[in-house]
């Protein structure tokens, strides 16, 4: 890592380290110029910068897991028969997907947004767009209403923890 990069690591190690009274190890001290980037992608499929900017961003395809298993719901059912289970899961799969794609249709233009509010707010249009699908001019007329009422999904100012956008 960049020299730049390897201080600030061992400066925020050491604020821990003083923090619980204790003394920053040797490993740590001296792994804090490195990262390390494991993956089972063949290097011209995938080369370093391109596998430093994928694990920025892994974060935010791990936070859309976890939307759609707790907002959702993809791991729980309802029912014990295995088939059941099955078809509630793509059920929910292609619910999620059309709830994903619907908020990026209306978020594209803001960096800020949301998507645990847009989840919410698309849910309370889900029979509203449902039951657009059957005529096209009535979908989108749905779709700009939804897309007009995404807009206020935006995500509050944190100091503390910048954003990532």
């Amino acid at each position: 890592m960049p020299d730049q990069i390897t201080q600030q690591r061992r400066s925020h190690s050491q604020e821990v380290a003083d923090d619980h009274s204790r003394r920053v190890s040797p490993t740590r001290w001296q792994t804090a110029g490195w990262s390390l980037y494991i993956t089972n992608a063949p290097p011209e499929l995938l080369d370093l910068p391109q596998a430093q900017v994928l694990a920025k961003v892994r974060w935010q395809i791990e936070l859309l897991f976890k939307l759609w298993k707790s907002d959702g719901l993809l791991d729980e059912w309802r029912t014990a028969d295995p088939w059941r289970v099955l078809t509630e899961c793509f059920a929910k799969r292609l619910a999620l997907l059309i709830q994903h794609w619907c908020s990026l249709l209306g978020l594209s233009r803001l960096p800020e947004r949301s998507l645990h509010l847009a989840a919410q707010l698309l849910r309370k249009h889900a029979l509203h767009l449902a039951t657009a699908m059957a005529h096209f001019d009535h979908l989108i007329l749905a779709l700009s209403v939804i897309s007009h009422a995404l807009l206020a999904c935006k995500m509050t100012a944190s100091r503390k923890r910048p954003h990532p956008f």
